[in-house]
């Protein structure tokens, strides 16, 4: 046994969720509400659900998709001829040859099965109909605009039963910032003229 962080916890968790949607999950608005319909059903809560306008929305799980287009794991396109707007988000080829749409069954299958049933009975509903269900929720009719539905309850670290070495890979491959400085050192070394057949050779440094 050895330990994520909750940060890599929720990307594992949004690669699983979006991974299950047949043919990419169509717009926002659909993948934030088939969230908080999973979500709200079990005690844990990778992510807080606020209140809003559009209704139950989460700028954290917003944020941690937007992070996982940033590291090339989800494709974002544009929606065209279908009853909705906006995009469309679904698991690249990168992600699913990694192996990280198929984690989270392994250290949390409660929250996995969860997040399917709620893609069954969501997930493929028609845009009114979803939107029906949204204001008809008793959770957020009882939530003033503006406050909180449920907050986050994860810990800082989070116990899963995979080796150290798989749990680092994955705090280094689903972190935005390593992930975005490496690409970038990888791309200036290739762009230089750099040859160390060129460099002299120093006998001692002392």
């Amino acid at each position: 046994m050895s330990k994520i962080s909750k940060n890599t916890f929720k990307k594992i968790t949004l690669l699983y969720f979006i991974g299950r949607f047949r043919n990419g999950a169509y717009s926002n608005y659909r993948v934030q509400k088939v969230l908080y319909f999973a979500t709200k059903a079990i005690n844990l809560h990778p992510f807080p659900y606020r209140h809003t306008e559009h209704g139950q929305y989460s700028r954290d799980a917003r944020e941690n998709i937007d992070s996982l287009i940033a590291l090339g794991l989800i494709d974002i396109t544009g929606l065209k001829k279908t009853e909705e707007t906006g995009f469309k988000l679904a698991i690249n080829s990168r992600a699913v040859n990694l192996g990280l749409t198929e984690i989270l069954p392994k250290i949390n299958p409660t929250l996995a099965q969860t997040l399917d049933a709620s893609i069954t009975e969501y997930g493929y509903l028609k845009n009114e109909e979803i939107k029906r269900r949204t204001h008809d929720d008793p959770l957020l009719k009882n939530t003033p605009f503006g406050q909180i539905l449920f907050d986050e309850n994860l810990p800082d670290y989070i116990e899963v039963d995979l080796s150290d070495s798989e749990c680092e890979d994955l705090e280094l491959l689903l972190n935005e910032k390593f992930m975005i400085c490496m690409d970038r050192l990888v791309s200036a070394i290739e762009a230089t003229d750099f040859d160390f057949e060129r460099v002299e050779k120093v006998a001692s440094v002392l």
